[in-house]
C-alpha cells in the first residue's frame, strides 16, 4: 500500500505560479514535537489551489501515525508559516494498516483476553520452559505427565482409581449420618412425602399438647389419645332439648336435627326495621305510594276531602258538580267556549277575532300570510298603482316608497327616503336597455353603486360595477361582462388614471392582480395525465420567506473539465443574493463554482471533459416593485382580530 497522502488547500484566488512549501506533522496544535517534515521546492498553484502528495520526497516513518496521539500539519509557504496547524483526520491514520499488510502468517492478538507485551510465568508446582517458539508449561510435582499422584477414600466416601489419570469419586450408601448434617440445615423442601408430620394445625417444629376443659390426653408409646372426661365417658352431645319454636329429632344424639317450626316466628323475634323489601312477597304489602315509603300521610287539599272507613279510602272534590272536574269556563274577547260548565270544554278563538292590537310589533313574517291572502282592500291607502305604471307600497308620510314597474318590457323595484339623500335601486330600464342595479348616493358624493345597464357610465351588455365617487370622480370599479370585442370577467380600477389592480380573464380564466396575493396555500390542479377524464393531479406551490427565484439547467464540460453557463441578460437587474447547486450525472466529480454570476453568466470547473452537469441558481428579486413590497414574515395581529383565526376548522375551533 502507498504510504501517501493527497494534501490540498486554497489560499486566496490571487496566488497563482511557482511556490516553494514546507510541510511539519507535529504531535500539538501549538508548540510540541515536530514528528516528521518535507520540503517541496517548486509547486504550481493555480488560482490560489495547491495539490500535493505528502511522503513523495521524505517517507513517513513507521510510527508516525501508529504511536497513540493526535496529529497536526503544518505549512510554509515561501517563507510564511500559514495558522493555525490543521489536524489530520481518519484518512491519514489508515497508514496504520501497512504494518498489516506486512504479516505473512496469522497472529495471536490476545491470550486470556490480555493483549500487547505478555510475560507467561509458573506459579506454585508449575514450570514453564520456551524453546525457540515452543512454550511448554509443566507441573513439578511427581505424578505421570502431571496427573494426580493418589487420591484415598475417607468416612463415606468411593474412589475408583486412586492413582489416576482418570478417577471418579462416590458417597457410599448410607453413609452420611446426623454427625454430617449441620445443624438446622435440612428444610421442608428435602424431605420425601410419607417421611414425617411437617405441621400440626399449622404449627412446626416442637409441639405440645395439652387437655382443655373435659379433655384428658394419654399418651402410650407413639400413640396420643384425646378423650372427653364429661358425660357418656366424652361420647356425643348428651341432650339438646328444642325451646320456642324450636324441634330437636333427637335429644340424646348421636346425630340430631334442630329445625324452625312453622308459624313460630312472630314480631318479638323479628328484629326492628330488619325485613327488607326484597323479603316480602308479591302482593303482600304496600311498597311505596307515588314514590314515597314509610309511613305516609295522605291529606286533603283545596277543596278536597279524604274519609276513611276501615281499610278504605274517598277522596272527594268539596266544590263543583263535575265530579272534580273544570266548574265554569267563560269566553272572553275573541274567545267563544263550547260546554262551559264541564266537564269537557272547548275554547276557540273566533272569526275576525284577531286585530293589530294582538299582533306583537315585528312578530309577523312573510311565512305567516297566505298567497294571495293581502289585497289593495287591506292596503286601501299604501297600494298605489302610479300613472307611470309603477305599483308603489308608500307611507301616508310619502318618505318610504318600494315600486315595481313592468312597462316597456322593463322592470323597477326601488326604496328610496325622497326627504334624505340616500336610495336603494333595482332597475331594468325599459326599451333596449339590458337592466340596472343600483346603490347609491342621490347627492352624488361618496356613493357606492351597483350597475348593469348597457350604456351606464360606458359599460355595455350586463356589466356590474362598484365604485366610490368623489368630486374628482375617482373610482374603485368591478366590471363584468363586457363591450363589443372584448371579453372581461372580472376587472378593478383603482383611480381616475383607469389603473387596474385585478382582471380575471372571462374567456380563458387568466388573473392578474397588480399587488401581492395573500393565501393560506396554492396549488395548481389539471386533469391528470394518465387519466384525464376520471382523475385530477395537483401540486403544491415552492414558497420561501423571500421573494426567491428558481433557475436550473444541465451542461456538459468541455475537454478541459469546465463550461459556462449562460444566464438572461436581465438576470442580474432582477436577483440578488445568488446561491449555487451542482450534481455530477453519470460520474463524479469535485466539481465547482470556479466564477460567481457576472455579466450574465457563472462558470462550472473540476470536472472531467464530456461530463455532464445539472445545477441550481436562486436568487431574491431587487427589481423596485419588490424593494418597495417586502412581505413580513411575522406581524401581529391587530387588536380588534386577537383571539380570532383565519383558518379556526385547523385549530379545532
Amino acid at each position: 500500500m502507498p504510504s501517501l497522502i493527497n494534501f490540498q488547500a486554497k489560499l486566496g484566488e490571487s496566488s497563482s505560479g511557482p511556490a516553494s512549501a514546507t510541510f511539519s506533522i507535529y504531535d500539538s496544535l501549538e508548540g510540541g514535537t515536530k514528528l516528521w517534515e518535507e520540503i517541496h521546492s517548486t509547486l504550481d498553484m493555480d488560482e490560489g489551489y495547491l495539490s500535493v502528495l505528502l511522503g513523495s520526497n521524505t517517507p513517513f516513518p513507521s510510527t508516525l501515525f501508529s504511536d497513540p496521539g493526535e496529529r497536526f500539519i503544518e505549512l510554509v509557504v515561501n517563507g510564511e508559516t500559514l495558522t493555525p496547524r490543521l489536524q489530520l483526520t481518519s484518512v491519514s491514520f489508515a497508514l496504520r494498516s501497512h504494518t498489516a499488510d506486512q504479516l505473512l502468517s496469522p497472529v495471536v492478538t490476545s491470550l486470556n483476553g490480555v493483549s500487547d507485551e505478555l510475560i507467561l510465568e509458573g506459579g506454585n508446582n508449575i514450570e514453564v520452559i520456551q524453546s525457540g517458539q515452543t512454550i511448554t508449561i509443566n507441573s513439578n510435582q511427581p505424578g505421570e505427565e502431571g496427573g494426580i499422584s493418589v487420591i484415598n477414600a475417607g468416612n463415606g466416601i468411593s474412589v475408583s482409581d486412586i492413582n489416576g489419570p482418570t478417577t471418579t469419586i462416590s458417597l457410599l450408601k448410607d453413609s452420611i449420618s446426623d454427625a454430617e448434617i449441620k445443624d438446622n440445615s435440612i428444610t421442608r423442601t428435602s424431605i420425601a412425602p410419607g417421611t414425617a408430620v411437617l405441621s400440626l394445625n399449622g404449627i412446626s417444629d416442637e409441639i405440645i399438647i395439652t387437655g382443655g376443659e373435659n379433655v384428658d390426653i394419654d399418651q402410650s408409646g407413639q400413640t396420643i389419645v384425646v378423650n372427653a372426661d364429661g358425660v357418656a365417658d366424652g361420647v356425643g352431645i348428651a341432650t339438646i332439648n328444642g325451646g320456642t319454636g324450636i324441634s330437636v329429632s333427637d335429644t340424646d344424639g348421636p346425630a340430631t336435627t334442630i329445625s324452625i317450626q312453622n308459624n313460630s316466628i312472630s314480631d318479638a323475634q323479628i328484629a326492628d326495621k330488619s325485613i327488607s323489601q326484597s323479603s316480602l312477597a308479591s302482593g303482600a304489602a304496600v311498597y311505596d305510594i307515588n314514590g314515597i315509603s314509610n309511613q305516609v300521610t295522605l291529606a286533603g287539599g283545596n277543596n278536597v276531602d279524604i274519609v276513611r272507613s276501615g281499610q278504605t279510602l274517598t277522596i272527594n272534590a268539596t266544590t263543583g258538580g263535575g265530579g272534580g272536574g273544570v266548574q265554569s269556563v267563560a269566553g272572553g274577547t275573541g274567545i267563544s267556549v263550547a260546554n262551559s260548565g264541564g266537564p269537557t270544554a272547548t275554547v276557540s278563538i273566533e272569526n275576525d277575532a284577531i286585530s293589530d292590537a294582538q299582533i306583537a310589533d315585528n312578530s309577523l313574517t312573510a311565512n305567516s300570510l297566505a298567497a294571495g291572502s293581502v289585497g289593495s282592500s287591506e292596503l286601501s291607502n299604501q297600494l298605489v298603482l302610479g300613472s307611470d305604471g309603477k305599483l308603489e307600497i308608500q307611507n301616508p308620510s310619502g318618505q318610504i316608497r318600494a315600486a315595481l314597474s313592468t312597462s316597456n318590457g322593463g322592470g323597477f323595484l326601488g326604496i328610496d327616503t325622497s326627504g334624505d339623500n340616500d336610495a336603494v335601486t333595482l332597475e331594468a330600464l325599459g326599451g333596449n336597455a339590458y337592466g340596472l342595479v343600483t346603490v347609491h348616493n342621490l347627492s352624488g358624493d361618496n356613493g357606492v353603486r351597483i350597475w348593469g345597464d348597457q350604456t351606464a357610465s360606458g359599460l355595455a351588455g350586463g356589466a356590474l360595477a362598484v365604485f366610490k365617487r368623489n368630486g374628482d370622480n375617482s373610482s374603485t370599479w368591478i366590471r363584468t361582462g363586457g363591450s363589443s370585442g372584448a371579453s372581461w370577467g372580472i376587472i378593478g380600477i383603482s383611480d381616475a388614471s383607469n389603473n387596474e389592480v385585478i382582471r380575471l380573464d372571462g374567456q380563458n380564466g387568466d388573473v392578474s392582480i397588480a399587488g401581492n396575493l395573500s393565501k393560506g396555500s396554492g396549488s395548481f390542479k389539471i386533469d391528470h395525465p394518465l387519466d384525464p377524464e376520471n382523475k385530477y393531479l395537483s401540486h403544491s406551490f415552492v414558497e420561501s420567506p423571500d421573494m426567491m427565484n428558481i433557475y436550473n439547467g444541465n451542461v456538459v464540460l468541455d475537454n478541459e473539465g469546465t463550461a459556462w453557463v449562460e444566464l438572461p441578460e436581465w438576470f442580474e437587474a432582477l436577483n440578488k443574493e445568488f446561491r449555487y447547486q451542482l450534481t455530477c450525472i453519470g460520474g463524479f466529480a469535485q466539481v465547482y463554482v470556479a466564477e460567481e454570476i457576472a455579466e450574465g453568466r457563472f462558470k462550472i470547473a473540476g470536472g472531467s471533459p464530456g461530463l455532464k452537469v445539472s445545477w441550481q441558481v436562486t436568487g431574491v428579486r431587487q427589481d423596485p416593485f419588490a424593494e418597495l413590497h417586502r412581505i413580513q414574515v411575522e406581524e401581529e395581529k391587530p387588536a380588534e382580530r386577537r383571539g380570532t383565526y383565519l383558518h379556526p376548522d385547523a385549530y379545532g375551533q
